[in-house]
């Protein structure tokens, strides 16, 4: 076998010199190189907590003021019901059984006779109000007092005005207020009377 000459013997090892200078050349520059800039995300800054120093509050209900404004809202339906009377719808207030003036134990039914009653006696009926007071007896019963002002011509053409003052008792039932009593009081003036004052 003949022997490669020592020219081809230097040429391969200086090729084999280059290669490796080469590579160590790339290996130093990837030393060198600088590593790839990465994304970093912004910082967040939590907002503060604000603690309110006067947070709201549930409004409280005062059950006893709550009964009173619901009788007094009846009440005035009450009366409109009797500008002109009304009777049925009148007597949609009353309990099933009623003190009502001199009558115990009255039924919405004889309520309605006495107001139909009126209703055929007076061509006028007029009646009005005055000094509404209200006694809460806990939230099931309110007592309500008035002075009571009325107007009336009979069909034979008599008129008298009269004012009394009145109590009218309410009871919570079933989740409706009804009157459990209706009477006067006391006579305050009546026209034509000798006994009571004039009005």
């Amino acid at each position: 076998m003949r022997k490669p000459s020592p020219g081809a013997a230097i040429a391969v090892v200086a090729v084999a010199g280059v290669a490796l200078l080469v590579t160590v050349l790339a290996v130093a520059a990837a030393l060198r190189r600088e590593p790839a800039s990465s994304v970093v995300a912004p910082e967040v800054t939590p907002a503060p907590l604000v603690v309110d120093p006067d947070p709201p509050t549930a409004e409280v209900v005062d059950p006893r003021a709550e009964a009173e404004r619901a009788v007094r809202s009846s009440f005035e339906g009450w009366f409109a019901a009797h500008h002109p009377i009304r009777p049925d719808e009148i007597a949609a207030y009353y309990h099933d059984e009623v003190h009502y003036y001199s009558e115990e134990g009255a039924s919405p039914s004889d309520v309605r006779a006495s107001k139909a009653k009126a209703a055929d006696k007076f061509l006028v009926f007029e009646m009005s109000w005055q000094n509404l007071g209200a006694e809460v007896m806990g939230t099931t019963r309110v007592v309500l007092t008035y002075e009571k002002s009325w107007h009336e011509r009979s069909r034979s053409g008599r008129e008298r005005d009269g004012k009394v003052a009145a109590i009218l008792a309410w009871e919570l039932v079933d989740g409706a207020w009804r009157i459990v009593e209706e009477r006067d009081e006391r006579i305050l003036c009546l026209s034509g009377s000798t006994k009571y004052p004039d009005c």
